[in-house]
């Protein structure tokens, strides 16, 4: 997009998951969610930095002063996707396999540094994907996902304690959604 003569080449890869960002949608039209949901939100999110080296990396492709290193670094993002992307889409066809990711041993606080994330709005996801999974522990992640939102906020220096009846939230509000929704699997 400039006259630079060298560029780096950066890219992401991005799946929406219809079910997850209905429900996401139903939550908006109720609250403002931030960021706000549109036709274009996704619900995973990720790159080479993240599935691959385990970090927030935002590229990992050497800069690109000819044709040779775009083609080079053309091959390097086919081979991840090959790899890794489209092999972890297919895997997250599965919401079993998605909610374990995300709500199993390993409880993500935040999707933040993480090998993906779920697009904005992670603490009411995780929630929609647990419930769609049929997750028999949902009460014990609906509390652990509170405690998560109390303890970074406590380490921001702005401490509260989130309001489990206020409809105006959007933890609550989704919650309140999901009692009428029944697992897809």
């Amino acid at each position: 997009v400039d006259y630079n003569p060298i560029q780096k080449i950066r890219y992401s890869f991005y799946k929406r998951i219809n079910a997850i960002e209905e429900i996401t949608n139903i939550v908006n039209q109720k609250i403002k969610l931030s960021p706000p949901i549109d036709k274009n939100t996704v619900s995973l999110a990720f790159g080479y930095g993240g599935l691959v080296l385990g970090k927030n990396v935002d590229t990992y492709l050497p800069e690109c002063s000819n044709e040779n290193d775009i083609i080079e670094s053309t091959k390097a993002i086919i081979e991840f996707a090959e790899q890794y992307a489209l092999p972890l889409f297919e895997k997250t066809n599965d919401l079993v396999f998605l909610d374990n990711e995300i709500n199993g041993k390993i409880f993500w606080e935040t999707d933040w540094q993480q090998k993906f994330n779920l697009g904005g709005n992670f603490d009411i996801k995780r929630l929609i994907i647990a419930k769609l999974a049929g997750n028999p522990n949902f009460e014990e992640i609906v509390d652990k996902n509170y405690k998560a939102i109390e303890k970074a906020s406590e380490e921001s220096g702005y401490p509260f304690t989130y309001n489990r009846n206020d409809l105006s939230m959007p933890v609550p509000c989704v919650l309140e959604i999901l009692k009428g929704v029944q697992p897809l699997t």
